[in-house]
């Protein structure tokens, strides 16, 4: 474990950081996307006449252009089967509406004008005339309300399963007590601190297309728009993704605007660019959780859970997103019964179309919604059988000895002691003393409550990277990374990992990321795998260069290769002080006259992960908040974290991990709700007007305890993941001390955000 600075921070602090909207690219042309107003309507036409007359205007392009130019849509990647083996419906996505447009911002046309500023005044004089029609929007009624897709009548895009169903029903009809519950997974809007962008050059010599946008994976993106949208081959589109203002996985999918300034540049034989605002950004970025579960949990006499049965209704929005199917499902039901032995366990989702904007992968994908219905069931069945809720937790908690632990959804947790972290956020959070700080709080005219859950993350899949440690004949390290980092200080991990192992300073190493010109393979950032694929590529590269370097300094040195050593960056040659730093075997070797031809001139390491992998992050979460009882204003007032990310590699930049997931998990709690008209679709709360995120203010000091009882041995580094771990956890844990606070007052249930007003009606029987 190491504390120290992030190398990224001086270029960030001191302006030098390059972001998309940095570049500027001579004689680009501006495009402006027009979008839809209405969540369902039918394009009777459009007369774009006015809009090429104005000043500065060289297209309006729509999707009849599209189709004139055998320009594909987007597709689906995270495809699922249904119950019965079917597959699930895979509707096609259009880069510009076909004719229909099935959300408010879908986009209708893209206007390209040499300034901002005329594609802007273009866009209002473009004419279209929008025939209404009935719009569904709301999830729980979704599954038969107005059809969006034709093939797909009842607007399910899968009814998908996984558990023994009959097995779990044989255990809840016997089971002493039964707990149900629904619940209400808030949707939420996404919001990075820079928004989404595209700059697309095409070069009709070789064939090329370029694109410039800030994604969380360059040859993910090159992979969705390649082949499926412009009908070329992988190895004529570049990707270039410079620094990233923030991702949380919205940035991990190919986009509509990404594919039309490619296909402009070409038609149009000009660069163009295109820069979303914030009010495109709630319209058209994709949004997350959204569902409406009811969940079932059955115990028998002695409180020890016997099965856990849930069925999920999750929105996906108008069209499927990268990854859409795959989130609600096989990454819903990874960490289905949690950190607890439950013996048999069934999951039912049913995936549904909405005239809403697109639905996927955000901070925890799936994990937080599953985690929060089955901490909130716990609780409950706690109050319903008149137990404590923690000493409920402790009899059906699993431990180190339970490892390794095949769950009933499929996946085997190798490591963790889920109960030691348990006690270890108890001993810290002085259990005991709560009941005077509750009575000092009710002396203020405050409720006070205390909340606690477990969590699990489930981090896997499988990925193909190929990574590249080069050291540069005029010194210091160049190295290739297929991840993508967007504020999680990957220059910093992996410069450390790789001075690890060559022993240079880390402030020696550059890596290289985001350009699928130059970086072999990789699979982008995502699912807390980013030090799993590339900080165990990049070790197994660095080992390489070694041996590569063994072999040159053994012919520098005029030595046996067996007789080469290396410690401290030197090659010695055993038992004598002939030794050459590796920065000096890099300049000579590439200076050399009389090199042999099976050794290269250049001194570096390659590696190649191509397997499937995972592990299982786990923690406990601690808070107290006290409730206004007049106005209903929640305050945050500790919020304590013991979290098992494995082997800690950089401390800082685990805790900035844990804090800054644990925000967006509050959010969700106390601020955030993405709310739509049910009868329109129109989205009530598009701008920060209306959505609310969490400022500095509500947050207090979080406490963040590392512990590692039991490590993992399934990837040479030992580490497990941690950046979406305190957002699984965080809104659970929020809720419980909201609904402790708020059981005095008879209220048992609410569902997210916990707003003042909420709880106010609630206080009040509302």
């Amino acid at each position: 474990m190491q504390r120290g600075g992030r190398l990224e921070d001086r270029r960030f602090l001191t302006g030098a950081g390059r972001y998309m909207d940095d570049r500027s690219p001579a004689g680009a042309l501006v495009g402006h996307v027009l979008r839809s107003p209405h969540a369902h309507a039918e394009i009777r036409r459009l007369d774009a006449s006015a809009a090429l007359r104005m000043p500065g205007v060289w297209a309006v392009l729509t999707h009849a252009e599209l189709r004139q130019d055998g320009i594909g849509g987007l597709r689906c990647g995270g495809l699922v089967k249904n119950r019965d083996g079917s597959p699930c419906y895979d509707p096609p996505r259009p880069l510009l509406a076909d004719g229909r447009a099935r959300h408010v911002g879908d986009p209708v046309a893209l206007i390209v004008a040499e300034t901002g500023e005329q594609a802007r005044d273009a866009a209002e004089a473009v004419e279209v005339d929008y025939e209404p029609l009935p719009a569904a929007a709301d999830t729980a009624s979704a599954i038969g309300g107005p059809t969006i897709w034709p093939a797909a009548p009842d607007n399910r895009s899968f009814e998908w399963e996984v558990g023994d169903e009959k097995a779990t029903d044989a255990a809840f009809a016997t089971a002493r007590h039964v707990v149900r519950l629904r619940t209400v997974n808030n949707r939420l809007v996404i919001a990075t601190m820079e928004p989404r962008g595209a700059i697309g050059s095409y070069d009709p010599a070789s064939g090329v297309y370029t694109l410039a946008s800030p994604t969380q994976g360059a040859h993910t993106i090159r992979g969705l728009l390649a082949g499926p949208v412009l009908g070329v081959p992988n190895e004529r589109l570049v990707v270039l993704t410079d620094d990233v203002g923030g991702g949380f996985g919205m940035k991990g999918f190919a986009y509509p605007e990404q594919g039309v300034v490619l296909w402009a540049a070409k038609r149009l034989g000009r660069t163009v660019r295109w820069a979303g605002e914030r009010g495109e950004s709630f319209l058209s970025d994709i949004q997350a959780r959204d569902h409406v579960s009811e969940a079932a949990l059955a115990l028998d006499g002695d409180g020890r859970f016997l099965a856990l049965k849930v069925h999920t209704i999750a929105n996906l929005g108008a069209y499927l997103s990268s990854h859409a199917p795959y989130i609600p499902t096989y990454a819903y039901s990874r960490t289905l019964t949690g950190a607890f032995r439950i013996p048999v366990a069934y999951l039912k989702v049913d995936g549904v179309f909405t005239n809403t904007v697109p639905v996927d992968a955000y901070r925890g994908a799936g994990k937080p919604e599953g985690n929060f219905q089955l901490e909130r069931l716990v609780d409950l069945a706690a109050r319903e059988l008149r137990l404590d809720r923690i000493e409920l937790r402790r009899r059906n908690m699993l431990s180190a000895a339970d490892m390794p632990f095949k769950s009933p959804s499929g996946p085997v947790h190798d490591s963790g002691d889920y109960r030691h972290m348990l006690e270890r956020a108890l001993a810290l959070a002085d259990r005991p003393g709560f009941a005077a700080r509750r009575v000092d709080s009710l002396a203020r005219g405050r409720l006070r409550g205390f909340g606690l859950a477990s969590y699990v993350h489930g981090t896997g899949g499988t990925a193909d990277e190929q990574d590249r440690v080069t050291v540069a004949p005029t010194g210091g390290v160049l190295a290739t990374a297929g991840t993508q980092s967007s504020g999680q200080a990957h220059e910093t991990a992996f410069a450390h990992l790789i001075a690890r192992e060559l022993g240079v300073p880390a402030a020696d190493i550059r890596i290289i990321q985001g350009d699928s010109q130059r970086i072999a393979s990789g699979g982008g950032s995502g699912g807390s795998s980013s030090l799993i694929i590339s900080g165990t590529t990049l070790r197994a590269a660095s080992l390489a260069l070694i041996e590569t370097g063994r072999r040159q300094a053994a012919h520098l040195l005029e030595a046996a290769t067996a007789d080469i050593e290396f410690r401290d960056a030197h090659f010695v040659v055993a038992g004598t002080d002939r030794r050459l730093h590796l920065y000096d075997v890099a300049k000579r070797i590439a200076l050399a006259s009389d090199l042999p031809a099976d050794l290269p001139r250049e001194l570096f390491g390659e590696a190649r992960f191509d397997a499937s992998f995972n592990a299982f992050p786990n923690g406990c979460q601690v808070a107290e908040v006290e409730i206004d009882a007049e106005t209903g204003s929640v305050t945050l007032q500790r919020f304590l974290s013991v979290d098992d990310a494995g082997e800690v590699i950089l401390d800082d930049v685990v805790r900035g991990q844990i804090h800054g997931g644990a925000v967006q998990g509050i959010g969700q709690a106390l601020l955030e709700e993405a709310r739509y008209d049910p009868e329109t679709g129109q989205l009530l709360s598009a701008t920060f007007m209306d959505y609310a995120l969490p400022r500095a203010d509500d947050l207090p000091a979080f406490e963040t305890v590392l512990d590692c009882p039991q490590a993992t041995r399934r990837n040479p580094l030992g580490v497990k993941g941690v950046g979406e771990c305190a957002t699984i956890g965080a809104p659970a844990t929020i809720a419980g001390a909201v609904l402790d606070a708020l059981a005095e007052r008879g209220v048992v249930h609410l569902d997210m955000p916990y707003t003042a007003e909420k709880i106010w009606r609630a206080l009040r029987g509302g």
